[in-house]
């Protein structure tokens, strides 16, 4: 049975095309442009894994991976959508600074290095740096690229689905809070919660494949031990209370990544009751977002969430009226190469 809550949807990826990387006519490539900078040491003594390609998919051993082709001129939207929003911030007198955070997909950081480097797939840490590299410095980039790889045997993206766990998610808010000066709330501090298997995206797309079933996932989540308040508001414009953190341990097992900040809506509110000050921010996301929520309600009074897909607005307009201090983008790489997304990320960058 699929429950009456609120759940995580591969929207991600619109047009539910998640072919292998190929050049085309259109601004794709399977590189972007060459950069200066050096790229993480790979380690690829070992033999490559035996791998089948299923759709979009590939299978390697117990995992699943999206392939990633670098789309160009997608990329070169995004980065001026992001630096437009910054640019009218900046008009608008409030004051907000801007951050932007690209996730880079598990191909890239826990597929085996052997294994990565013989498959065709572009190469993400190259991409974001040239994402990055378009943004202007109004813009506060935090890459989380090398923060990822250098715990790529800890348990940060499932093998069944396409999303980062929880863990995963830490890190990156981890590295945020560093980047901005701030201490984050350790990972003690949370109590962790097994909710059971989960067989995600991955499972589904590979039409249900069986390696994949026999080594199914676990949903662990931290439940945050400061008190929180959250209100989402759902594509009707019903606005429900709801946990920031839910017990999912009876959801259907592919439904589990609802868990956390109750998923994808158009507009959720999360307030930290234990945290006595005027702190704010605006998270601009798609559902790699998610995860991140709790932990950035850690360090926030309040914690607004818009999910670009389904949410009307001006962010800027936004901002200033809330008297928000804060604006994070989260967004996966393979959004950035999804232009439905970022056209929709665009009509409300302004």
């Amino acid at each position: 049975d699929i429950p009456d809550t609120p759940t995580t949807s591969n929207d991600d990826d619109p047009d539910g095309t998640t072919e292998p990387p190929k050049a085309t006519n259109n601004g794709s490539t399977t590189e972007p442009p060459k950069t200066t900078e050096n790229t993480t040491n790979s380690d690829t003594t070992k033999a490559p894994q035996q791998t089948q390609t299923l759709g979009g998919i590939l299978v390697a051993g117990n995992a699943a991976y999206e392939y990633y082709n670098f789309v160009q001129k997608v990329a070169d939207s995004y980065a001026k959508h992001v630096n437009y929003l910054a640019k009218q911030i900046e008009k608008s007198g409030s004051g907000a600074k801007v951050y932007d955070i690209l996730v880079p997909t598990s191909i890239d950081i826990t597929l085996d290095d052997s294994t990565r480097h013989s498959v065709n797939t572009s190469d993400q840490q190259k991409a974001i740096k040239y994402i990055y590299g378009s943004m202007t410095d109004k813009v506060k980039t935090v890459n989380i690229y090398d923060t990822l790889k250098a715990h790529k045997n800890d348990y940060i993206y499932y093998r069944t689905d396409h999303h980062w766990t929880a863990l995963g998610a830490y890190y990156a808010y981890e590295k945020f809070c560093q980047d901005k000066g701030i201490t984050p709330v350790p990972l003690s501090s949370y109590d962790e919660k097994d909710y059971g298997k989960f067989l995600g995206s991955f499972y589904n797309d590979t039409n249900k494949n069986k390696k994949l079933e026999k080594h199914a996932d676990k949903l662990i989540a931290y439940q945050p031990r400061y008190s929180t308040e959250m209100t989402y508001t759902d594509t009707k414009g019903n606005k429900i209370k709801w946990p920031l953190v839910n017990d999912v341990s009876n959801y259907a097992i592919s439904y589990k990544y609802g868990a956390f900040a109750a998923g994808d809506n158009p507009f959720t509110k999360v307030i930290n009751n234990d945290l006595k000050n005027n702190t704010s921010c605006v998270v601009i996301k798609e559902s790699f977002g998610n995860a991140m929520i709790p932990f950035l309600a850690g360090s926030y009074h309040k914690v607004y969430v818009i999910d670009y897909r389904t949410w009307k607005g001006s962010i800027s307009e936004f901002v200033k009226e809330k008297g928000i201090q804060d604006v994070i983008f989260i967004n996966n790489m393979s959004a950035t190469r999804a232009d439905p997304l970022v056209t929709k990320l665009g009509g409300i960058c302004k």
